[in-house]
């Protein structure tokens, strides 16, 4: 078991009788906007705490989520830490206080050039050249683990060399590691 595994908890959000492990996130490619439910979000800043990490709080972005349940507003928007099989990046989440799940929006998907492959029960992140399994939900949704971080930690997006994940925009470019970080030595 490496590093990564023994850290991860597995505290479940229930959704549309729907159980998530706080670290995987739903592939919806009806989601416009990456967004997640109060109660499941403050897991996720438990969770990545355990690895010194935490969201970078944004201006919360206006409008809201709409669909089969009706529609709500935004109450935060923030931009969380994540990684694909060890390649870093961050994604934005809007978060609602209804009891969503971790929805990763569709951009996210074309970003990484999601190819669905459902006999091999993988996704082929064509972009960054890695294939991950994913969990087949009783309710047909696809799960697939968003903070498989390197042995070595998360590293920032902006400093990296490699593609990262994620929609990064030039907007973004001065946030430094230290937005992501519970401490740091960076103030």
């Amino acid at each position: 078991m490496n590093q990564t595994t023994s850290a991860k908890t597995f505290n479940l959000s229930t959704f549309i009788g729907l159980s998530l492990s706080t670290s995987h996130g739903l592939v919806d490619t009806g989601a416009q906007h990456g967004v997640i439910g109060q109660e499941q979000y403050e897991r996720v800043v438990s969770f990545l705490s355990t690895f010194g990490l935490k969201p970078r709080v944004m201006p919360t972005q206006r409008g809201g989520a709409s669909g089969v349940g009706g529609e709500s507003q935004f109450i935060l928007t923030a931009e969380v830490p994540t990684a694909i099989q060890g390649v870093c990046g961050t994604v934005k989440l809007n978060v609602l206080t209804e009891p969503i799940p971790f929805l990763l929006p569709v951009s996210f998907s074309e970003h990484l050039g999601m190819v669905l492959n459902m006999p091999e029960k993988s996704i082929q992140w064509k972009y960054i050249d890695k294939t991950q399994s994913y969990t087949r939900m009783p309710t047909g949704h696809i799960a697939v683990d968003c903070f498989e971080f390197p042995e070595d930690g998360w590293k920032h997006p902006h400093e990296l060399d490699e593609k990262p994940l994620g929609n990064l925009h030039h907007a973004n470019a001065g946030i430094r590691r230290s937005a992501f970080e519970t401490q740091s030595d960076d103030i």
